[in-house]
């Protein structure tokens, strides 16, 4: 059962820009702190220091003052709902001190106000939210599908799986090599058709990545599928259990190939938009399949996800991921 969220402020320690459009994002935890891979936090994203900004703009010339918006959206210098971010990692020092790691794609209002946060200021958080993945799902080696700013529960998720034996490989796609938000080892380059896995990646705790890039700039060219199946022609699919996270249109190929292959397990975290993340606005209703007379039945993502058995969700492509 999903833990019950509480409200906490949670100082940032660190902020770190990468790639294109990205920020890395550290909390101190506090003491009594608890989440697991694949929940996630709500966050009010609220500007503490509008007294010092030019007036709020409604402009959209391209040069108009930040930030630009349109309609109600930050009325007072805060998005009108919460976001959800997948908590990236829990990480604890040998001192005893813990981290919330959080991974934020910079593509709107809120992930704006996100990405311009410094050391010292504080997050108000709701969560930890949702339910988690299982980290016993049968299969020696565990392959984890990500797209977009689907890497971010994946990250803590591939680190536990390693701590638990399991021989683990994460898949990660982007439009080009500017969409990595990893810090990858110098050298890197195109690998055509070939699925090349890459170590040496502090982010993820020893796990190799194979990455793709739909214009060929790094890894493998095409979709992060392609590089999944170039991976699989050169190992098999025996003795695999799949964990993803990206836009529906990727998790649908996901369990696609879940289905062609046979494989036991697929868990994917859900990322349908919410306004509310506790139920109220069911905004984030995903169809289950079921055994009734439609065929399947509505569930939210807050209450019941985000994380879901692949071959029970319908897809319908209708979720991009990363809000704004």
């Amino acid at each position: 059962m999903p833990s019950a969220a509480k409200k906490w402020l949670l100082k940032i320690l660190s902020s770190r820009l990468a790639g294109d459009d990205f920020v890395w994002l550290t909390l101190d935890a506090p003491p009594d702190w608890q989440s697991r891979p694949g929940q996630f936090v709500n966050i009010r994203c609220c500007e503490p220091c509008a007294d010092e900004l030019s007036p709020l703009s409604l402009d959209d010339r391209p040069d108009a003052p930040w930030p630009r918006t349109r309609g109600l959206e930050i009325a007072e210098r805060s998005t009108l709902v919460r976001r959800p971010v997948s908590i990236c990692d829990l990480r604890t020092h040998p001192d005893g001190g813990r981290e919330i790691v959080l991974l934020v794609r910079i593509v709107g209002p809120g992930s704006r106000i996100l990405s311009a946060k410094r050391p010292g200021d504080t997050l108000d958080c709701l969560g930890p939210i949702g339910n988690a993945f299982n980290l016993d799902a049968p299969g020696r080696r565990a392959w984890l599908i990500g797209g977009g700013c689907g890497i971010a529960p994946l990250v803590g998720l591939g680190r536990a799986l390693v701590a638990r034996g399991r021989e683990v490989t994460l898949f990660y796609g982007g439009r080009d090599s500017g969409k990595i938000p990893l810090s990858l080892p110098p050298g890197l380059g195109p690998t055509g058709t070939q699925a090349v896995p890459v170590t040496g990646i502090p982010e993820l705790g020893g796990a190799p990545l194979v990455i793709a890039t739909e214009d060929g700039s790094l890894g493998v060219k095409g979709l992060v599928t392609d590089a999944l199946q170039a991976y699989a022609a050169q190992t098999g699919w025996d003795d695999v259990a799949l964990f993803g996270c990206g836009p529906d249109r990727m998790m649908s190929a996901v369990a696609t190939l879940v289905a062609l292959h046979d494989l036991p397990s697929c868990q994917v975290s859900m990322e349908n938009f919410m306004g509310c993340a506790i139920g109220v606005c069911l905004s984030c209703a995903t169809k289950v399949r079921a055994d009734n007379t439609a065929g399947f039945v509505t569930k939210f993502v807050c209450q019941d996800g985000p994380i879901f058995e692949a071959r029970d969700v319908i897809f319908e492509q209708k979720w991009e991921g990363c809000k704004p």
